[in-house]
């Protein structure tokens, strides 16, 4: 029987074991080359690409007769990604054993509200040529499902940009503001996009990782020609022992063709506002704009209807001082602006 070669876009050659249907793993690859792979019909251009991490948590897979949901892609774990590999047969690997024992990420651990370890995050600039981005991914962790209690391992995906004043998570549970992260979607929370993949003991799953979510998708509408970074990033959260992973599918990092009346528009003001603020907006989909003070509670919402509006928001009932408002619409895609109460 004459051997099969499969061929990567990046000229590295392997040879699966496609019999088994396994996960294959690939590392030491350039990173300009990882990024490359997730744009579809490189309608993307990676540019300043980089990798905070431990190199060995960043590879390409290729995934034959497996459950994840995902063909090929990118992988990005807080351990050696060559424990992804099935069968799941560990109920809590980790490799190596102990954890790389790196720092976390001071973004995700306020995203998860606990301390992080061993954070890798892929990140890149490129320059938008259509008006939104989107992609599909996969979360997985071996904290599943016996800690989700005490761990919170987490996943984001960061933009910033035009529209972007901070760093913006656009990876949500579908339909909610929340994170991707083990509380957020297990066997309990949000199950109808999590699956059990076993506890590596009592049954043989075809990969390692003990749960994974479905295939997610995450989206962001854009400025066209305008700049923007955006970081992939994963960690381990409430300790560093037991392994995530986020499976990234290739080619589906998608430039749509541009469209100026889709690209949403906000104008706030009076800013410093004293009895009220007016929020103008333009969008394509309903949405919410709430305010949220300095300790992070929303003092005021309302939904936003699409289209095109204005909506008036009291303030005289707030205390004088620095304000967040944040616009969410049905692609969970964020605006977000400052507001000055006198």
């Amino acid at each position: 029987m004459p051997k099969l070669l499969l061929y990567l876009v990046f000229g590295i050659t392997a040879i699966p074991q496609l019999l088994y249907g396994q996960l294959q793993i690939q590392q030491n690859i350039p990173l300009e080359n990882i990024a490359q792979t997730l744009s579809f019909s490189n309608s993307i251009v990676p540019i300043n690409v980089s990798f905070a991490g431990d190199t060995r948590g960043i590879g390409y897979f290729t995934s034959t007769n497996t459950n994840l949901g995902l063909s090929s892609g990118v992988i990005i774990s807080t351990g050696d990604c060559q424990i992804a590999k099935g069968p799941n047969n560990d109920g809590d690997a980790t490799q190596p054993i102990g954890g790389f024992n790196t720092s976390g990420d001071s973004i995700l651990t306020a995203i998860c509200g606990q301390n992080t370890f061993d954070a890798a995050v892929l990140k890149f600039d490129f320059t938008a040529t259509g008006d939104s981005i989107e992609f599909s991914f996969v979360f997985a962790s071996e904290e599943y499902v016996e800690y989700v209690d005490h761990v919170n391992d987490i996943f984001a995906i960061l933009i910033s940009g035009p529209g972007y004043q901070e760093l913006t998570n656009i990876a949500l549970v579908p339909d909610t503001n929340l994170p991707i992260s083990v509380r957020t979607i297990n066997n309990i929370n949000n199950a109808n996009y999590f699956i059990n993949n076993g506890d590596g003991f009592t049954s043989t799953g075809t990969i390692q990782f003990d749960g994974f979510t479905t295939v997610l998708k995450a989206k962001a509408i854009l400025f066209t020609d305008s700049v923007y970074n955006i970081r992939f990033a994963i960690a381990d959260a409430g300790d560093g022992i037991a392994d995530a992973a986020v499976f990234i599918s290739a080619n589906t990092l998608l430039m749509s063709a541009n469209n100026e009346e889709t690209i949403p528009k906000f104008t706030l003001y009076p800013n410093p506002a004293k009895d009220f603020a007016m929020l103008n907006y333009t969008m394509q989909s309903k949405g919410v704009v709430q305010v949220i003070d300095a300790l992070g509670r929303v003092v005021y919402s309302a939904a936003l209807q699409g289209n095109a509006g204005t909506v008036q928001m009291p303030t005289s009932n707030l205390a004088g001082g620095l304000y967040h408002v944040r616009v969410l619409n049905d692609f969970n895609n964020v605006w977000n602006g400052k507001l000055v109460v006198e």
